[in-house]
Parts: structure tokens; C-alpha cells; sequence
């Protein structure tokens, strides 16, 4: 039984002992095992356990980057990751950020814990917010009253992907679509050229 299956196991002292010895792997090989490619189960499974419940902030940590890597879009890992979005340990939520990000559509349960951080103190947060916002696609109606209050931040990343995020939404308030044809002369250019983005695809450009 190789490394990745006794960590699967049942077993929690095999389990255990296997975990030990995957965090001082690189990911990228854990990444390529063809059981961490196996939808569901048993290593993603096993995985969001670890995200939900281990008594580590590190492990879950870890578990959750390693979700996000893998990128499975499989609904047993939402929850999991949506519980560390109210953590206070910063490096964690940007994890499970990234994580709920490539699973995309499938976590779009996690869309209200994501905007609890949408105006966090960290602009790295702020910034992944509205990246994963746009990956799952939900852009409702609340999700656009925080675009639009994104669109003021002082970093130029958080206005950039809260502008990215505007192109999955099927219809857009009269609010927001004015903002955006200002941020058509926004300061830096990545704001802009996203903005630009945005209003090819509503048909406006």
C-alpha cells in the first residue's frame, strides 16, 4: 500500500501517519497520484474532512491549498472550505479562496461566506474574492452591491477582478453598468482594460 492509499485508509493511526509524511512532499506530486485524480473519493473526501474538522490550523490549511491544486469540482469539499472563509488566520482564507475558485460553479454555496470577506482588511483577500466570484459565476444581486463598492478600493487588483466578475452576470444594475463605463479611465490599466472587457461583452463597446 503505497503513501496516498494509507492515507485514505479507515484506519485513523494509518491515516495519520501518512499525513505526516504528505506535507513534506511537494504538491505537485501528490497533485499527479492518479487516486488524487479519483472524483470524490476517497482522497478529496478525505481531504475536506480534514479542512472540516482537523484540530490543526495548519492541516486545514494545507488540506485546502491541496484541494484548490487538485481542482475536482466536487460538492464535498464546499463546506468544508466555506467553514475556514470565517477564520481569522489570513494565509488559510486565501487557501480556501483559491480552492472554492477552481472548483468553480460547484461552490456556489460558498458565494455568502465570500462576501463576508469582500471588504477584509488584506487586499490579497479582497482581491481573490472577486477572482473566485468570477470563477463560480453566481453574480447576483448582493454579489453586485459589493462589485460596486469594490470598483472605489484604493488596490488596483480588487477593482480589476470585481470588474472581471461583472461579465458573468446575466443582468447587471443601472448602478453598476454606469460605474463601469467610468472605470473605462481608471488610473491603472488593468482596471481599465477589464472594464473594456466587460463592455465588449455586454454588447456596449
Amino acid at each position: 500500500m503505497d503513501l496516498l492509499q494509507r492515507f485514505c485508509s479507515d484506519e485513523e493511526s494509518t491515516c495519520a501517519a501518512a499525513l505526516s509524511e504528505l506535507q513534506g512532499l511537494p504538491i505537485g506530486y501528490i497533485e499527479e497520484h492518479p487516486i488524487s485524480q479519483t472524483k470524490g473519493r476517497p482522497f478529496v473526501k478525505k481531504l475536506a474532512a480534514l479542512a472540516d474538522k482537523h484540530p490543526s490550523p495548519e492541516v486545514r490549511e494545507w488540506s485546502a491549498q491541496l484541494i484548490g491544486e487538485i481542482g475536482i469540482p466536487d460538492p464535498v469539499c464546499v463546506p468544508a472550505l466555506n467553514g475556514i472563509l470565517s477564520t481569522r488566520k489570513g494565509s488559510a482564507v486565501v487557501s480556501a479562496i483559491w480552492a472554492l475558485g477552481t472548483i468553480g460553479p460547484t461552490a456556489k454555496d460558498a458565494v455568502p461566506g465570500l462576501l463576508l470577506n469582500s471588504r477584509n482588511g488584506n487586499p490579497e483577500i479582497r482581491w481573490r474574492v472577486f477572482w473566485a466570484l468570477e470563477k463560480i459565476g453566481f453574480i447576483n444581486e448582493h454579489v453586485q452591491v459589493e462589485i460596486l463598492h469594490a470598483l472605489s478600493d484604493s488596490s488596483s487588483l480588487v477593482r480589476g477582478y470585481a470588474l472581471s466578475a461583472c461579465a458573468k452576470a446575466e443582468l447587471l444594475s443601472k448602478a453598476l453598468t454606469g460605474r463601469i463605463n467610468e472605470m473605462l479611465s481608471d488610473p491603472d490599466p488593468f482596471p481599465r482594460a477589464e472594464a473594456a472587457k466587460v463592455k465588449r461583452k455586454l454588447g456596449d463597446a
